[in-house]
């Protein structure tokens, strides 16, 4: 038979669902676990038998729970029937006497990786809750198809309408009745049968699995839990959610009390007597009387909005703790209510993609802010897929919201207008396009601006000065950051941590705790808010960008000394945890018109660019550095800097004209080192025109320079270039290249042996590159290969895509010139989506590689479609291990001869 995780024999489409559970397995489990185990496994045997007979298709077990799918409504009801009289009459042992709940339900669904998705699996869910043990509960869409094809002893019973615990439409619900099976069961557990005045929603409630039972967990270990979360997260919902599966909990029911619209503290007080129905007496303070009331009920009371009244909805939920045993209070607020004993649950945005990386629509549909976005645009548009045209632009848009409910209503609701793509292109507009939500929904969710506004206003005046000032940060920001940037006019330097507190504990702000260091952030939505509140205090704004971009440049200037030493790989870790807020900074001194700041951050960032590979911005930096007035010292460094890039991008003239310059300058100033480095360069200058004996000669100058200024770094350079310099001279006859191949291995070795002292590892991954490719050269091919896969560690901790690229087009050589070809492919495929990251010229030459490597293996080409799609839906982290595995690489193709 099917078993879960077999290939579906029913595709996407209308489907009946069967599902099952065990009432009480839990309870059963605790007491006999030794005998409950064994009626499990008969339970099991005999549902999969009558399950196979009966065409069914179990696609999933969750614990003792059957969730199985038919392609024939009547085929279902009877195999249910079947089951429940096969199990009622099975002679199960008195400590476990198993009694199964079923439910069935039809719909249309689609099959993704062997499993169903859609609302008709959330709502059969819901109605197999309802059930009791024994008992088979059908849908009115599943009765309706069924009603007229019971021809046997099989009867359908009326049960009426009833409201189920997703909160959305009411389910008209039967229940299959056979004369073996018992027909008298107590109602049915739907919020129609229990005391709560719970609102019906209008829209299905989307994920929130894990929220959902985590909060359940919390209600059972705590008698007053508030939902935390920025405006718009979904609090209101998941109370909501989580309540209606609680009704059994409360006899005395679950009652819900909108804040929201309340103006004055008294009011808490008289909404949630109203709603219980507690009478104020004359001789009797309405809250004493509201107390008496519930002094001897057992229920829930939902306080939901509770931030603007917060006092007063502390007070009150205080006293009811305190003098209430059976009262459980569940509240949402965007902070915690502040009293003693309460427990809080931040609620997170919905879970979101990688914006950054190859989206299929299969992949895509699993992310819940996605699903939301689908279901919601359905209302709007019920034909909307997605596709693998607007896959790119949906991912961006629900990352660009920051997976929060509300503003992806919002921005679905748009689809009567615009596509996906559009949507997304006008999200820097946001606060304009995410309009024009439900006019009965309350003021504050009808726009995304109305939503924030409504926790803006709730702000003190510091703490509204500091949410406008850290929206100059991009990419977050560590507390020494922000006492140094945001501190200044109303806000001294020792206040920004409570301030900042208190916007984490509004959610206004996110504190990251992940590392030592706690690094916060605001969401691109509240970002985007904050900066137009900074932008409308032009004084403010330009000190404000001012003290952020001198902040970074210090910065960056102390881990650009580190860039060379055995701290390379945290100081170019910091740098890049802050290349947002280095670009920000550039960009912020270009609008301020200090010419030193331009200059210095242009350094900084082409630099940072360069080391990451990221030639073309690197040259964009440089060139800012270059265009301004900087002092002259400054000028040749970004000369020398920018003749390395013009090198990179094979351009000799260029090089030759930054090189000069600089060296002019260096010259004047008696700069030695600035010397040296430009006679090192002027060496690549000579090497990379093919003019060997030049290049000798101007590293030996720039060594000598160097030795001489006691600069080892320096040292390490030069003696690395005269080894590539002499391996690639190939004048003269072959015993001659020979003889300076090993000279150039003497070299090389020394720039290793000097390197490892340094502990420079991108000095390192250099040499033990180019001692690859004199191995490589030599044809000595394990050498090579093996001074190339030591090459990758000290790559990847320099976060270096580039030269990562090289490595693995290097490695993949290697395996060509030892005809394995599959591994060649493999990590010539590696090879090239890291260069395309860093949008390298070199990844079309890799491309002549690949297909060279794939003739000569006679690798079919629906096989290397196949590696490219695979290797293309990777992370770039998963990418490189993807390419380096042995996996199914070395198995040999058929070789050419």
């Amino acid at each position: 038979m099917s078993q879960p995780g077999d290939p579906p024999p029913f595709s996407s489409g209308t489907l009946t669902f069967l599902f099952t559970d065990i009432e009480g397995s839990t309870r059963l489990w605790e007491a006999f676990p030794q005998e409950m185990g064994a009626a499990l496994a008969r339970h099991d045997t005999l549902l999969r038998g009558i399950v196979q007979e009966g065409g069914g298709y179990l696609f999933k077990t969750v614990g003792d729970a059957f969730c199985v799918a038919f392609d024939d409504a009547t085929r279902a009801v009877l195999t249910a029937s079947k089951a429940q009289q096969v199990l009622g009459a099975e002679p199960w042992p008195e400590s476990t006497p198993l009694k199964v709940r079923m439910a069935l339900h039809t719909g249309a669904v689609e099959s993704r990786d062997n499993d169903y998705f859609g609302p008709p699996l959330n709502r059969i869910a819901r109605l197999l809750s309802t059930a009791h043990g024994g008992q088979t509960l059908l849908s009115q869409s599943t009765a309706q198809l069924v009603l007229g094809t019971l021809t046997g002893p099989e009867s359908l019973r009326d049960l009426g309408i009833h409201q189920l615990k997703d909160l959305t439409s009411p389910e008209h619900v039967y229940q299959l009745e056979h004369p073996e099976l018992t027909a008298s069961f107590p109602p049915i557990k739907s919020l129609s049968t229990h005391l709560n005045n719970l609102p019906q929603q209008v829209t299905q409630f989307i994920g929130r699995e894990r929220e959902t039972v985590a909060v359940r967990e919390l209600l059972q270990q705590t008698r007053l839990l508030t939902l935390t979360g920025a405006g718009g997260t979904g609090k209101t919902r998941l109370a909501l959610q989580v309540a209606a599966e609680l009704l059994e909990r409360f006899p005395d029911g679950i009652w819900f009390v909108e804040l929201a619209p309340l103006d004055t503290a008294c009011q808490v007080v008289q909404a949630l007597a109203s709603t219980i129905g507690a009478k104020e007496q004359s001789d009797l303070p309405l809250e004493l009387a509201l107390t008496i009331a519930l002094k001897e009920k057992q229920l829930l009371i939902l306080l939901d909005n509770c931030e603007h009244l917060i006092d007063a909805t502390a007070k009150l939920a205080e006293t009811l703790v305190r003098q209430c045993a059976g009262v459980q209070i569940l509240a949402s607020s965007r902070e915690a209510l502040g009293v003693l004993g309460e427990q809080t649950y931040r609620v997170p945005s919905l879970s979101l993609p990688d914006r950054h990386r190859p989206q299929t629509p299969e992949a895509l549909a699993q992310f819940e802010a996605v699903q939301l976005f689908l279901d919601r645009a359905r209302l709007t548009r019920p034909d909307f897929q997605i596709t693998a045209q607007n896959a790119k632009a949906l991912a961006s848009l629900c990352c660009r919201l920051d997976g929060i409910p509300l503003a992806l209503e919002l921005s679905a609701a748009r689809l009567r207008s615009l596509s996906v793509e559009e949507i997304d292109a006008k999200l820097n507009q946001r606060f304009r396009l995410l309009t024009g939500g439900s006019r009965t929904a309350l003021p504050r969710q009808q726009t995304l601006r109305a939503l924030i506004d409504w926790s803006y206003d709730l702000l003190n005046d510091q703490e509204k000065a500091l949410l406008h000032r850290l929206s100059v940060f991009s990419g977050g920001w560590t507390l020494p950051a922000a006492e140094a940037v945001c501190a200044g006019d109303a806000i001294e330097d020792w206040e920004v941590l409570d301030l900042l507190t208190s916007l984490v504990d509004k959610n206004l702000a996110v504190a990251d705790q992940a590392e030592a260091h706690t690094r916060y952030r605001l969401s691109e939505t509240v970002r985007e808010y904050a900066t137009e509140k900074l932008a409308a205090h032009p004084d403010d704004a330009q000190a404000t960008s001012q003290r952020h971009a001198a902040f970074f440049l210090s910065l960056a200037q102390v881990q650009l000394q580190k860039l060379r030493d055995a701290e390379e790989a945290e100081a170019l870790e910091a740098l890049t945890k802050e290349g947002a807020n280095l670009r920000v900074a550039l960009e912020a001194a270009q609008t301020l018109g200090d010419s030193l700041l331009l200059g210095e951050l242009a350094l900084a960032n082409g630099i940072l660019h360069q080391r990451h590979g990221f030639l073309h911005e690197a040259v964009e930096a440089i060139e800012l550095g270059l265009g301004a007035a900087v002092p002259a010292p400054l000028r040749a460094k970004l000369l020398l800097e920018r003749a390395g890039l013009h090198a990179d991008f094979n351009q000799p003239d260029g090089t030759r004209r930054c090189i000069h310059e600089a060296l002019a300058i260096s010259t004047r100033l008696q700069d030695a080192l600035g010397v040296a480095h430009a006679q090192n360069l002027l060496g690549q200058a000579a090497m990379q025109e093919r003019d060997y004996p030049d290049a000798h000669t101007q590293f030996l100058a720039a060594l000598a320079s160097f030795e001489a200024a006691g600069d080892q770094v320096g040292v390490a350079i030069v003696q690395n270039n005269l080894g590539v310099t002499l391996r690639r001279d190939r004048s003269g006859a072959p015993e001659d290249w020979e003889a300076r191949a090993t000279q150039a291995e003497q070299h090389l070795t020394e720039a290793l042996r000097l390197r490892h002292a340094l502990q420079d590892r991108r000095g390192l991954a250099e040499t033990l590159n180019n001692l690859g490719v004199l191995a490589f050269e030599r044809q000595e091919w394990e050498k090579a290969n093996r001074y190339y896969r030591e090459a990758v560690p000290h790559y990847e901790s320099l976060r270096n895509t580039l030269g990562l690229g090289f490595m693995l087009a290097n490695l993949g050589e290697v395996a060509e010139s030892q005809r394995d070809f599959r591994k060649a492919v493999r990590l010539y495929l590696g090879s090239i989506l890291l260069l395309e990251q860093v949008r390298s010229p070199l990844a079309q030459e890799i491309e002549a590689w690949l297909t060279r490597a794939a003739t000569a293996g006679t690798l079919p080409s629906s096989e290397l479609a196949t590696l490219r799609r695979e290797a293309s839906l990777l992370s770039p982290e998963a990418q490189r291990g993807w390419a380096l595995s042995e996996e199914n690489s070395t198995a040999p193709l058929s070789h050419s001869s």
